[in-house]
């Protein structure tokens, strides 16, 4: 039996896919279930032992899980907002540009990274060629550049000390995940654990 549990633990999934519907906890105690209504030499109370000392283990997995899903689904969220911030700043890269050379199209620079576009029109020497082209004909930028630069610099801001959040309450409850599970049992590596510890601290 101990074979048998012992190739579930070992299929090479990720702890994410441990515990979805019908989890390997529940697979290995129906597997034992089993085995006592089929062994007349294994009884309800060996089953019972047998749940009782392993669901210790299983529950440190549990909770590992839900850690990470809750990482994952708020990083995922970050992650949409990231990409709407990269939409504001493409717009205003393509209306600054437009604003100070009017032979441009926003058809031919949407297609463009924003690196691109930074590199192509923001360096310094090709923004004072633009200048002294213009000569006494003003540049009109669009009125409410200065406003949305604030916003964006605002949102830049939010999305890091966010993100900082996120990353620091997971990195915190993975490191109590880990100091607790020394506490599971004796047949845990506590020098295995210890070094997992420090290596996540550097």
């Amino acid at each position: 039996f101990s074979q048998v549990v012992s190739t579930f633990m070992n299929t090479g999934k990720s702890t994410l896919s441990l515990f979805p519907e019908g989890n390997l906890f529940t697979s290995i105690v129906s597997m034992a279930g089993n085995l006592t209504v089929k062994e007349k030499s294994i009884d309800q109370q060996d089953l019972d032992s047998f749940i009782k000392s392993i669901e210790k283990y299983f529950n440190q997995y549990d909770w590992l899980y839900q850690s990470n899903l809750v990482f994952n689904t708020d990083m995922e969220k970050l992650k949409i907002r990231l990409g709407l911030l990269q939409d504001d700043i493409k717009l205003l890269i393509q209306d600054l540009i437009i604003a100070m050379d009017k032979t441009q199209k926003r058809e031919q620079l949407k297609y463009r990274s924003n690196e691109d576009l930074t590199l192509t029109y923001f360096d310094n020497k090709k923004m004072q060629e633009h200048f002294n082209k213009a000569g006494s004909f003003k540049i009109l930028f669009p009125p409410d550049a200065i406003k949305t630069c604030k916003e964006i610099a605002n949102n830049i801001k939010r999305i890091n000390d966010d993100y900082s959040t996120v990353y620091n309450s997971n990195f915190k409850e993975i490191k109590s995940i880990i100091s607790d599970t020394k506490n599971v049992g004796s047949g845990v590596n506590q020098s295995q654990l210890n070094k997992t510890i420090k290596d996540l601290e550097t």
